[in-house]
C-alpha cells in the first residue's frame, strides 16, 4: 500500500532511506523535522539535524538596529538576527516568509562542516514563491551560507538570483552564476559542489555551470534561507544536506531522485 505524504507527516518518522550517507554532516528533512522516530512537529522553533552531528537549526528573523559607526561617528542601520515565532511547517516542507516574517534558520557553532579548501557538496531541495509585488523581497534569495558574511574569501554563499531565474554561488568574490529559468517554478534540488578547485552548480541532476577557483571559507555560523542582510528565501524548503566530499554525478542524481519520490516534486 502506498504511503501518502500526509501519512508520513503524521506517523513517527522513519529515517529517510536511499540518500548517499558517506560524508554527510548536515541533514535537515522537513518530514522528519523533529527527528527520527518522532512525529512531525508543526509548532517547533528548531529543525533537527538527522546526520548525527547535532547541527540543528533554530528559526530566526532579521531586525534593523541603530548603531554608531566608529569610523565617522554617524548613526546608521544594520541588520541583526533575533528570535521569532515558529515558521509555517507544511506536511513535507517549511515555508519561509521573506515578505512579512523575514525568517530563516541559523545553526550556531556547527560541527564538521567543510571549510578551507575542502571538497564539499551542498544540496537544497526547495520551491521558490515569487510574490506579485516583487518590491517586497530581494531579487537575490539566500539558500545557504557558511562562514563570515560579506568578507571576501571568508564565506561560502549559495543563492537564487533574478527572482529565482538564476543561481549564484560565491565566496564574497568569484561569483559562479547559472541560469535556471526553465526550473524557476518547480520543486527541485539545487547543488553547489567543489571538487578540488572545480566548483559546479547542478539543478534537478543536471550540470548548469562550472569553473575553477580557489576556495578559502572559514567555519562560522550556518544559515538556511538567508545569505546576508535581506537576501532571504521566499518559498518552501524540503531538505538540506551538506557533505564533506564532492559527490559524483551519479550520486547527485541518486539523491535528486530520492527527493522527487519523497517530497512529490
Amino acid at each position: 500500500m502506498m504511503v501518502t505524504l500526509k501519512a508520513k507527516w503524521e506517523a513517527s518518522c522513519l529515517a529517510p532511506s536511499g540518500y548517499i550517507t558517506s560524508g554527510l554532516v548536515l541533514h535537515l528533512d522537513a518530514i522528519c523535522n523533529a527527528g527520527v522516530n518522532k512525529p512531525h512537529n508543526s509548532d517547533t522553533l528548531t529543525w533537527t539535524d538527522l546526520s548525527g552531528n547535532d547541527n540543528t537549526g533554530t528559526i530566526q528573523t532579521i531586525k534593523v538596529e541603530k548603531y554608531v559607526d566608529p569610523e565617522d561617528g554617524k548613526i546608521k542601520d544594520r541588520y541583526v538576527n533575533a528570535d521569532t515565532t515558529a515558521p509555517s511547517w507544511q506536511n513535507n516542507s517549511v515555508f519561509l516568509d521573506a515578505v512579512t516574517k523575514k525568517n530563516f534558520f541559523a545553526i550556531k557553532n556547527p560541527k564538521n562542516i567543510p571549510t578551507g579548501a575542502s571538497n564539499y557538496t551542498i544540496e537544497v531541495a526547495y520551491k521558490c514563491i515569487v510574490p506579485t509585488d516583487t518590491s517586497t523581497i530581494s531579487s537575490a534569495q539566500g539558500l545557504f551560507n557558511i562562514g563570515i558574511y560579506s568578507e571576501t574569501g571568508r564565506g561560502n554563499a549559495f543563492r537564487t538570483a533574478g527572482y529565482c531565474q538564476n543561481f549564484d554561488t560565491y565566496y564574497w568574490s568569484a561569483d559562479l552564476v547559472a541560469s535556471t529559468t526553465s526550473y524557476a517554478d518547480l520543486g527541485m534540488t539545487a547543488v553547489n559542489t567543489n571538487r578540488g578547485s572545480n566548483r559546479r552548480i547542478y539543478a534537478k541532476g543536471n550540470l548548469l555551470a562550472s569553473d575553477t577557483t580557489a576556495v578559502n571559507s572559514i567555519l562560522g555560523d550556518v544559515t538556511v534561507g538567508k545569505t546576508v542582510g535581506t537576501e532571504l528565501f521566499n518559498g518552501y524548503i524540503y531538505s538540506v544536506r551538506v557533505y564533506r566530499s564532492a559527490l559524483t554525478d551519479a550520486q547527485l542524481l541518486q539523491n535528486y531522485n530520492v527527493d522527487k519520490a519523497r517530497f512529490g516534486f
